[in-house]
């Protein structure tokens, strides 16, 4: 590397991770120093660099080498066992570095620091060093070993990493939750890209967990789960079914004793839709429960194993009518399970409720091609926008015609509907409302044709106070880099 001695010694003034709150000092240092290195795009400085024992240049060094490779997927040859030899290295490395963000100091080993960044890296540039470590420290589980099994090994497509996970799951302490966590997550990741050839065994595994959970509830005073355990209870149902492992007595157990927000319990019931059991204990907690995020997500599931349960759509409409619902999931699920169609959408928007208006919004953001297909729904949209009444009808933001022009127009801006926005020049003219005024204006000028624009020209010419708020409102646009907040 060229002028070597002098890199060393500008870098060895002091480490940060990234420019931003550094240090002034050390700021310098990663714009005069670092970062032209980085810019060269050598790996072979950073293995230089590597070389030498101070852990402060040593930490400069891996970052470079990171930020040269964490967009690649191959490295080949002479480079690649350079890269296995230093991931090896900093693995082991108990070295402490200081470093500042802001005002606030933290010191961290090069092990701790830079382990997370080789998790980030393709599998196939650091697989083999990374799972021989792994491996030679099963069962022991840190903070490094679980991001490197979770972020890393579990996501490569290679057999002997179910061995592995199996290793770490089997003989991890019983109140480890986080280490267990990470456990879930690598079989799931690792089950995504194959097939678990040791079925039985993750099976076992997962019942295991679920009954010292479930013992740990019996024995507590308040009959409870901790946050942290609830949670793991939760994702070992979810990834249990995600991994069609033979947990159902053990579903239906938690199902029964489920009183609250279960947030994958639509995941879950797609694989246990076929279970009367399942489907009764799913209607008798929408019949007994209050509590509106757990209504929410038993309709989620509900409308996804429709075929099972007697006049779904009806139930499930009522439901959300009763609790007001307009949740983005819930919608996506209805869609996709043919329970929302164009008549309930129209009835929505024809009754107008503030929670209706919300939900066809959200409706039409998530499938904007609707509004086009469906005729009648576009018709009710367009009549809102060329609707006006007295002057004092669009003061009242309770109102219902202010409440329907409000809902027209961010219908307009949220899809930018090319021929909604022709009636935006009539809403800007007869509105008296600053909001909807400035709503209607926003579709004019940012995304109107030219035919509009010039229509908005002509009406500016006629009229000094509508140039002035125009122009105003222009210049608040171009202040705030063309953002409004509607």
């Amino acid at each position: 590397m060229r002028d070597i001695e002098n890199s060393i010694r500008e870098l060895s003034k002091g480490y940060a991770p990234q420019r931003e709150n550094a240090k002034p000092r050390i700021m310098k240092v990663y714009d005069k120093t670092f970062k032209p290195l980085l810019n060269r795009k050598d790996l072979d400085d950073f293995f230089d660099l590597y070389e030498y024992d101070d852990p402060i240049i040593k930490a400069w060094a891996f970052l470079g080498i990171y930020q040269i490779l964490e967009n690649k997927q191959y490295l080949y040859g002479e480079a690649k066992e350079k890269l296995e030899n230093i991931v090896v290295d900093i693995l082991d490395n108990n070295d402490k570095i200081s470093y500042y963000s802001g005002d606030i100091e933290t010191t961290v080993s090069i092990r701790t620091h830079h382990g997370r960044r080789i998790s980030w890296l393709h599998p196939d540039i650091v697989f083999e060093p990374v799972y021989e470590y792994v491996k030679s420290k099963a069962p022991e589980m840190d903070k490094v070993i679980g991001e490197l099994l979770e972020e890393l090994l579990s996501k490569a497509n290679d057999p002997k990493v179910e061995d592995l996970l199996l290793e770490y799951a089997q003989n991890i302490y019983s109140n480890d939750i986080e280490g267990k966590h990470v456990i879930l997550q690598g079989f799931k990741n690792f089950g995504e890209n194959t097939d678990l050839a040791h079925k039985e065994q993750v099976t076992e595994v997962f019942k295991t967990y679920l009954q010292d959970l479930w013992q740990k509830r019996k024995s507590s005073k308040n009959n409870k789960l901790s946050n942290n355990q609830q949670e793991l209870e939760h994702e070992l149902i979810k990834i249990g079914a995600l991994l069609d492992l033979e947990l159902e007595s053990e579903t239906l157990k938690f199902l029964e004793n489920l009183n609250g927000p279960f947030a994958a319990l639509d995941q879950v019931a797609e694989h246990y839709k076929n279970n009367e059991t399942f489907q009764s204990l799913l209607m008798e907690k929408l019949g007994n429960t209050t509590n509106q995020r757990f209504i929410k997500d038993i309709l989620k599931a509900i409308s996804l194993i429709k075929d099972q349960i007697p006049n779904c759509q009806e139930l499930v409409i009522k439901k959300i009518e009763k609790y007001e619902f307009a949740d983005t999931g819930l919608i996506m699920n209805l869609m996709e399970s043919n329970l929302l169609d164009k008549s309930i959408l129209l009835e929505m928007l024809k009754q107008g409720e503030k929670w209706q208006l919300e939900f066809v919004r959200e409706f039409l953001n998530l499938y904007p091609e609707k509004l086009d297909e469906w005729n009648d729904l576009y018709d009710e949209v367009s009549s809102i926008l060329t609707s006006f009444q007295d002057e004092s009808s669009d003061k009242d933001s309770d109102s219902e015609f202010y409440q329907k022009k409000e809902f027209a127009l961010n219908v307009v801006i949220d899809l930018k509907h090319p021929k909604l926005v022709q009636h935006c020049l009539t809403n800007f003219s007869n509105l008296d409302d600053d909001k909807l005024r400035k709503m209607a204006l926003f579709s004019i000028i940012t995304f109107g044709e030219d035919d509009l624009l010039l229509d908005l020209r002509k009406l500016m010419e006629q009229d000094e106070t509508t140039q002035q708020y125009v122009k105003r409102f222009w210049n608040q646009l171009e202040r705030r880099d063309w953002k409004f907040y509607y």
